[in-house]
């Protein structure tokens, strides 16, 4: 794979993000603030990608990567305390 090859790969598989973002967005009535963090989670994780792909300073990477684990936490925090509630 060379460098335009791996340029667009990063690219396109940012925008699957914001698509994966907007589907999250789409099932927030049914899903509540679950939705909403994995719509996060999704924008922060394309745009980790973009910024491998413009090569951006290590240090925003490593934020970006940080905020994508938090996201990804906090998700499965709010399922188990909802999992347990009766409806």
């Amino acid at each position: 794979m060379n460098e335009g090859e791996y340029g667009l790969f990063l690219s396109i598989a940012a925008c699957v993000c914001a698509l994966g973002a907007l589907l999250n967005l789409a099932r927030l009535r049914a899903r509540g603030s679950s939705a909403l963090i994995m719509s996060a989670a999704f924008l922060v994780f394309g745009a980790l990608l973009w910024m491998i792909r413009v090569q951006a300073e290590q240090n925003l990477i490593t934020v970006a990567g940080a905020a994508v684990a938090l996201l990804l936490v906090a998700d499965v925090v709010v399922r188990s305390r909802h999992r347990g509630k009766p409806r």
